[in-house]
């Protein structure tokens, strides 16, 4: 009776890992769970990086995430909503604003 229980507490523990995910060069992203590890590498990780209010503005989020030109950048979204990036060398509206995107988490 004892092995059925604890059988039974264990089929009823749902343990949840956390995925990961690299930013490729486009900016189309599908949508991630919170929890989930984004990790910019490649192109986006010789740029400057930073979070940015909406899709097409400059204006940093106070607090939000950035990183340096040549590092290799990993972020951790634990809040439902939607994220967005740009490279503040090519990312910045005034230069055309290609590099940027956003991460949807929920």
């Amino acid at each position: 009776m004892r092995a059925v229980l604890i059988a039974l507490l264990l089929t009823l523990v749902r343990t949840t890992i956390a995925d990961q995910y690299h930013v490729p060069t486009s900016s189309m992203w599908p949508t991630i769970a919170p929890g989930d590890r984004v990790i910019w590498n490649g192109t986006f990780a010789s740029h400057p990086l930073r979070e940015v209010t909406g899709p097409n503005s400059d204006t940093p989020v106070p607090g939000g995430f950035a990183s340096s030109s040549g590092t290799t950048f990993n972020q951790t979204f634990n809040t439902p909503g939607v994220y967005y990036f740009q490279c503040t060398a090519h990312g910045l509206t005034q230069f055309g604003g290609t590099m940027r995107g956003s991460i949807t988490v929920a």
